[in-house]
């Protein structure tokens, strides 16, 4: 048996959590059950990006993370076009779910006239509803940062932390942050650029980076925005508990 790829163990980690088992996550992504069973047991090698697409979408985990964290892509790749050109596939994507929830619609619509309960279909509409709102839910996301990317042309701040000696550091960490930020204003979304002082300052700042609307890895798991408010009031308690 060969070596499982890094992106086979990280696919079987994310089904797994998912509670899915490999059939189901065939049906939902279109690629068949034993090509997905091999990429996990390290019989075939890494998918390509349009499988991974697939996948990613019936896990409703974020393709870009799927793929840089499994090792497909690094992420310094990930550009304006890059971005532009899957968002085009997500309205694909969409457009086609919608196309297919109309007819089913119009078919229960007969059936219910007829006098029948088609539950399968209600339920298979049902299923489609949950698959249209995730993928608006990313369609969202992808937008967003393809309008902060266009207004600060991908602009970044060089962020140097350096060890106890300061400037004579011989050991230093560099982070690049983005000069442009997203903002609301009377709910209109857009994008400001921020200060060097201000980057650094959020960047240092843990409770600004949960209340971040981004995605926060940890164990290779993207934390939910229910997640990141519990991890920052259990922090904040902590450090209650300790001043007083």
């Amino acid at each position: 048996m060969k070596e499982v790829t890094e992106y086979g163990k990280l696919q079987r980690d994310i089904r797994n959590e998912a509670k899915m088992s490999i059939r189901e996550l065939a049906e939902r992504s279109g690629v068949s059950h034993s090509y997905l069973s091999q990429v996990e047991n390290g019989t075939r090698s890494t998918p390509s990006k349009e499988i991974i697409k697939k996948v990613a979408d019936a896990l409703n985990y974020n393709y870009f993370d799927l793929a840089v964290l499994g090792g497909v892509i690094d992420r310094n790749e990930i550009t304006l076009e890059n971005l532009k050109e899957f968002s085009q596939d997500l309205w694909q994507q969409h457009n086609s779910l919608m196309t297919t929830k109309a007819k089913i619609e119009d078919i229960i619509s007969d059936m219910k006239k007829r006098g029948t309960a088609p539950e399968e279909l209600i339920k298979d509409n049902n299923q489609l509803d949950e698959q249209i709102l995730n993928l608006e839910k990313e369609m969202n996301k992808i937008e967003e940062k393809i309008q902060i990317l266009s207004e600060g042309n991908g602009e970044k701040y060089d962020i140097v932390l350096f060890d106890e000696e300061g400037y004579a550091a011989k050991q230093y960490i560099r982070f690049s942050y983005p000069k442009y930020q997203k903002v609301d204003i009377d709910g209109e979304v857009s994008s400001r650029k921020i200060s060097e002082d201000e980057a650094r300052e959020q960047f240092l700042s843990l409770e600004y980076l949960l209340s971040m609307d981004e995605e926060i890895l940890l164990n290779k798991k993207v934390l939910s925005q229910y997640d990141k408010e519990r991890a920052l009031k259990i922090l904040q308690l902590v450090f209650q508990k300790e001043q007083e």
